[in-house]
């Protein structure tokens, strides 16, 4: 195999050599001397040009100690007290102390890839699935012991081949771990929850299905299933050409079939809790749910959301207007990234679809808390989890570039308190904003700074706790000059008359 680089003005050929294996990609240096080849084996050669000599060893990713990459699909948990967060590399799934953002170091690392990771509700161990990615291979559940990070117990799940949209997590009152999957094929289309008991033997100690509506055809929206923590209420939207249709299904055990909930009014409460981008949640003591839906305006869209008790499914909260969503365009082009309750039944937790702004509401008074706050960046994020206690927040980004996940000190959002802005020296604090790489205060147009495009996904901001994934660009303001602070760097021999 050879290769050729040519003077873009005169045409000669600069370079010309030939290469143990064919060149995928290339990447010549500012000074055109020397040029970065990439290889179709994988390795990495940086060459000078004319002297058509090798002027550094070859970089082989497989064989050479790099960092870890996160896994692209990565979902960052937290652990029930908020105090550790787990994240999934393409090998391994670590723990961070949200206090420090330093990781956790176990005796035993936990090598392996996770798709879907969840915490018992006691926070002692920690869930992993490993989806297939082929016909051959079959899911594997794995849980771990988060003190030591040695395995619990190893769970091959036989007769899932054909089984998809897998999630897994604790049952909220016990350590009974849930598995939840959808089969699509073939004429009874079904979602299928398997249960397995506190000590977690081979076999699931329970396995009950669901119908699962089929599509009305191939551009329609799929049905969703949002299950309760305790496994005992499960509501199905089915979309037809016409409306949405909402199923309640309730059973009184883990051990019983699911029958449809008696008091639930399909015809009546469907198009008030009809949930938009899979934006439905039960509490964690299953007792509430609350759901986004959209309502149609003059302008476009707005998000609204709405609590229910769910025994008598009464709404007791609600509507509360979570932020215009789209403006004529169609909502599958931006999903809201996250709602939630509050372990104690209080507060509504919603980041709003268009902007990234957090609101928090009260749900027994009716009052917002907090909202909307802007502060964090989540415009461009794939997924946010929060802490159970509100006081931490991680964003995670899977787009172009690095995966990577940023933990965020959201303390006080939950108190009904709002939150000091954060300063920095400089004037940089979370109320500057970065546009165009300009960085300058929210209102105002005065410039403080510009920050170079291949840092700006990477730069650290006053709340970050910590960046995984990537290696922040963290900025240095010991010496930083501002406004009138400019002419302390005006030489003073030049300044003084003579």
């Amino acid at each position: 195999m050879s290769a050729k680089i040519f003077d873009a003005t005169t045409h000669d050929v600069v370079y010309h050599g030939e290469e143990p294996t064919g060149v995928e990609c290339c990447s010549p240096s500012h000074s055109s001397r020397k040029i970065l080849l990439g290889y179709s084996d994988g390795t990495i050669r940086m060459w000078v040009y004319h002297r058509q000599t090798q002027v550094s060893p070859v970089i082989n990713p497989v064989t050479d100690s790099f960092p870890k990459l996160l896994d692209r699909g990565v979902v960052p948990v937290f652990s029930p007290c908020g105090k550790t967060l787990a994240v999934s590399y393409k090998d391994e799934i670590k723990l961070l102390d949200t206090t420090t953002g330093e990781p956790i170091n176990l005796s035993h690392p936990i090598q392996t890839r996770g798709d879907v990771l969840a915490f018992s509700g006691d926070g002692r161990y920690i869930a992993s699935l490993t989806t297939h990615r082929n016909h051959s291979e079959l899911p594997v559940a794995n849980i771990w012991d988060t003190n030591t990070g040695m395995n619990r117990r190893h769970l091959v799940i036989t007769d899932a081949v054909k089984e998809g949209d897998f999630d897994l997590f604790f049952v909220s009152s016990n350590n009974q771990l849930v598995l939840c999957s959808s089969v699509e094929e073939g004429e009874e289309e079904r979602y299928v929850m398997r249960i397995w008991g506190d000590d977690v033997l081979d076999e699931p100690c329970t396995t009950v299905t669901l119908p699962r509506p089929k599509r009305c055809n191939t551009d329609s929206v799929a049905p969703s299933l949002v299950l309760s923590p305790d496994t005992l209420t499960a509501l199905v939207d089915e979309h037809t050409t016409a409306d949405t249709i909402l199923h309640c299904h309730r059973r009184s055990s883990i051990e019983e079939q699911f029958t449809p909930h008696a008091l639930f009014d399909a015809v009546a409460l469907g198009p008030k809790i009809t949930w938009w981008s899979d934006m439905a949640a039960f509490s964690p003591s299953g007792q509430l749910f609350a759901s986004a839906g959209l309502v149609k305006t003059h302008t476009g869209l707005s998000c609204q959301l709405r609590a229910w008790e769910t025994k008598t499914w009464t709404e007791i909260a609600g509507p509360f207007e979570g932020g215009e969503v789209l403006r004529w365009v169609s909502p599958s082009d931006n999903r809201p990234t996250f709602l939630s309750l509050s372990p104690d039944d209080r507060l509504i937790r919603f980041v709003s679809p268009r902007d990234g702004a957090i609101w928090v509401w009260d749900i027994h008074t009716g009052r917002k808390v907090a909202g909307p706050w802007r502060r964090y960046d989540l415009k461009r994020t794939s997924l946010i989890a929060m802490s159970p206690d509100g006081d931490k927040l991680a964003s995670a980004y899977s787009g172009y570039g690095s995966p990577s996940v940023r933990l965020w000190d959201t303390h006080g959002l939950h108190s009904g308190k709002a939150q000091k802005p954060v300063g920095g020296i400089g004037d940089f604090g979370d109320l500057s904003l970065i546009r165009d790489g300009w960085v300058k205060e929210e209102g105002s147009d005065s410039l403080l700074f510009w920050v170079p495009a291949e840092h700006r996904d990477r730069l650290w901001w006053p709340r970050n706790i910590a960046v995984v994934g990537v290696t922040p660009t963290k900025l240095d303001f010991s010496r930083f000059k501002y406004r009138r602070g400019w002419e302390e760097c005006i030489d003073k021999d030049y300044t003084t008359p003579p």
